[in-house]
């Protein structure tokens, strides 16, 4: 698990590096990422569990992000519980989402946000949706930000994604198919 976690963080550094235009810009991003991928982890090894709630992830990313207790309504959904792996990419796809958000979108002040997700068949469907935003998102081309978050929700959620933007709000949807846990296994989550 160690030598996995030290992967985890050279990939992370080395992504991070590819997109920053300087030393400032890496810092910055390669912070925020590391502080996402240490607090995922963290609230693990803190409850002494082997799944994460969902729920639990998105609120402390959107806490962290300067929502309060009546703004975390807007999130919602059944409650969905994440593997070790599933729990450190939707940390860093989720913590990439407010990043943005904060930048362009509905978190920078302009705008609303609500994140909700549902059980389909086997499949988690997230709905990210930021909307009354100052001006439609431009999404015609990839940023090194949005290739990340494709990778992590391709090769570790083995799931997929969509972006739309239009008439002044933008739409993510991920989907993924869901864990189940490990037979027998009843650990209480956060």
């Amino acid at each position: 698990r160690l030598k996995n976690a030290f992967a985890r963080v050279g990939a992370l550094s080395r992504i991070t590096i590819r997109e920053s235009q300087n030393l400032a810009e890496y810092e910055e991003r390669f912070d925020g990422r590391l502080r996402a991928l240490a607090d995922t982890k963290q609230m693990m090894l803190t409850g002494g569990i082997a799944t994460l709630n969902l729920a639990g992830l998105i609120q402390r990313e959107m806490q962290m992000a300067g929502w309060d207790k009546e703004q975390l309504h807007k999130i919602s959904g059944p409650p969905v519980h994440l593997n070790e792996d599933g729990a450190q990419a939707l940390g860093l796809i989720i913590h990439e989402l407010v990043t943005n958000s904060i930048k362009y979108g509905a978190l920078s002040g302009t705008g609303d946000l609500s994140v909700q997700w549902e059980r389909q068949k086997r499949s988690i469907r997230l709905s990210w949706l930021e909307h009354g935003l100052a001006a439609t998102p431009i999404i015609d081309q990839e940023s090194f930000g949005t290739h990340f978050i494709r990778s992590l929700i391709q090769r570790q959620l083995r799931g997929d994604w969509q972006r739309t933007a239009e008439k002044r709000q933008l739409h993510v949807v991920i989907t993924w198919p869901e864990e189940s846990p490990p037979a027998g296994e009843a650990s209480p989550t956060v």
